[in-house]
């Protein structure tokens, strides 16, 4: 039976279908138990079961006749979610009858009301009928104008059906392997690290977190998508540690709540007649903060501050000072801001005070504060899913042997994994090969060792302790961890360079393997000129 509640709203979503509702119907409805976003289309039906095939020829309920009728059409799109820009690309979308009888006259069109693309053939496809459980496809050639996601807009029989196709559209290479990826739909794997960060930013007794990762293991990345799944109440704030080489506290705490108030002023929480809110005093800060906190309270009870801090290496630069006051803040305001920070393993041996360090100087104020997540390789799942999928969409693919060698010589690491398919892609795409085969791989490798070979040594080799590279020269050597400290192992497996199991030692990639040799080559001639 239906409350009264749910009998107001079929009633409001009855006048909305239809000026009149047979008075014979009413009873029915009672007989139902209707979900509320069920409701249009269960009145439709009601009311299509109980007219006459007479009335619904009626120009009454004629409309009402062909709107149910192509909502008995499933519509998906079978190729043409990804497009290059300004180039002619085929759309091809397959029409599906759901119902139990012929469905007839049906035309389906694309809207051209658009700007985005343009349609080059007929835009209206006749269809005389289609059978119960039966399919077509019907195909469009289309030229996307702008680099982006796009939603492509459909009717059938003149009614536009919801929700639009999206079509994701790049220049030439859907592989991102330069900038960091803040679209979601651009965004593979890291569930675990996802779920683990936002349950400690949501939960009211969570703690500050830390993600360690060397470079291009996908650490602002993975900020920009905290940043887009968090919700109101809760607000993200992103913010990049810049001019490290100005090591004053006072400057940096007011760069970020400059930020903290800039955004807060754009999303309308604070206005800009509201304080400065900047700081006298490094002291000053977790009182500020507070000040900010309490004001933007005003507009929600329940605001959350939450501030994802990008470059955390580059605090150590800045005065034990910043680091004082900003645990300040993270301590005594723990319950309305919550802070995410990234930084490498150095820096967080530097906050931990471990002993591969081999320094005296004063721990880090920073010490105990956060709750450390290491960024690892993608899984095995996740990286053949950033392998296929983007080429899929382009209507390219890739054999199992092509994959394989991949995850061998990536290791899982997602900037090289990308790097790889990025020239493969673009070695099959201009020799007209829609299969990605060993042969682009080994190319695009090759590439990679030559060209990538200087970002490792800054982000990977240029960041080993002495002690990290005399412990990879006894491996290549010896072929063994026999000798090597196991805290220094424990650093290089934590760096996610080598891996070991047991007595068996392997690099994670097969890239990084031959980076490696030939830099400790380089090292070892150097040393003995």
């Amino acid at each position: 039976m239906l409350s009264k509640v749910h009998l107001i709203k079929v009633d409001k979503a009855a006048n909305s279908l239809f000026s009149v509702i047979p008075s014979k119907i009413l009873f029915t409805l009672h007989n139902y138990h209707i979900e509320d976003n069920e409701i249009s289309n269960f009145l439709e039906s009601v009311l299509i079961d109980h007219l006459s095939e007479k009335e619904l020829e009626t120009s009454e309920y004629k409309s009402l006749k062909t709107r149910h009728e192509q909502r008995k059409i499933e519509v998906a799109m079978v190729s043409g979610g990804g497009m290059f820009l300004n180039k002619s690309n085929q759309l091809s979308v397959q029409l599906k009858n759901i119902s139990d009888q012929t469905i007839k006259n049906i035309k389906f069109e694309l809207s051209e009301e658009s700007a985005e693309y343009e349609i080059r053939n007929s835009k209206a496809i006749p269809i005389s009928s289609l059978k119960p459980n039966k399919i077509i496809n019907v195909s469009f050639d289309i030229t996307p104008k702008y680099q982006k996601q796009i939603a492509i807009n459909y009717k059938i029989n003149n009614i536009l059906r919801q929700p639009p196709l999206y079509v994701e559209v790049v220049e030439d290479n859907p592989y991102i392997c330069g900038p960091c990826i803040q679209n979601p739909t651009d965004f593979y794997g890291r569930k675990t690290e996802m779920d683990f960060i936002l349950n400690e930013v949501i939960r009211e007794k969570g703690s500050p977190v830390m993600i360690v990762g060397e470079q291009r293991s996908g650490k602002t990345s993975l900020l920009y998508q905290i940043r887009n799944r968090l919700n109101s109440p809760i607000v993200p704030i992103y913010i990049e540690i810049r001019d490290e080489n100005n090591r004053s506290a006072k400057y940096h705490l007011n760069k970020i709540l400059s930020e903290i108030k800039k955004t807060l002023t754009i999303k309308e929480i604070l206005t800009k007649n509201d304080s400065d809110y900047g700081v006298k005093y490094a002291s000053d800060f977790p009182q500020v903060l507070a000040k900010i906190i309490e004001d933007s309270k005003n507009f929600n009870p329940d605001f959350k501050l939450v501030v994802l801090l990008d470059e955390g290496d580059r605090i150590r630069e800045i005065n034990k000072t910043f680091q004082g006051n900003l645990r300040s803040a993270i301590v005594h305001l723990n319950k309305e801001f919550r802070i995410v920070i990234t930084c490498s393993s150095n820096f967080m041996d530097y906050v931990s005070n471990t002993n591969i360090l081999q320094t005296t100087s004063e721990p880090s104020p920073l010490e105990n504060v956060f709750i450390i997540k290491y960024l690892p390789p993608l899984s095995e799942e996740d990286i053949e899913f950033l392998i296929r999928k983007p080429a899929d969409y382009y209507n390219f693919s890739y054999d199992d042997n092509a994959v394989d060698m991949i995850k061998i010589w990536s290791g899982g690491h997602p900037f090289y994994c990308q790097k790889i398919c990025f020239n493969a892609f673009n070695l099959a795409r201009r020799n007209h090969h829609k299969i990605i085969r060993e042969i682009h791989i080994l190319k695009s490798v090759n590439e990679v060792l030559s060209e990538n070979k200087i970002h490792f040594k800054r982000g990977y080799w240029d960041r080993l302790y002495p002690t990290e590279k005399s412990a990879l020269e006894k491996i290549f050597r010896q072929n063994s961890i026999s000798n090597i400290p196991s805290y220094i192992q424990q650093k290089l497996k934590s760096r996610y360079l080598i891996d070991i199991n047991g007595a068996k030692i392997k690099f994670t990639a097969k890239l990084y393997e031959e980076w490696t040799r030939k830099l400790l080559e380089e090292m070892l001639s150097h040393e003995k000129n």
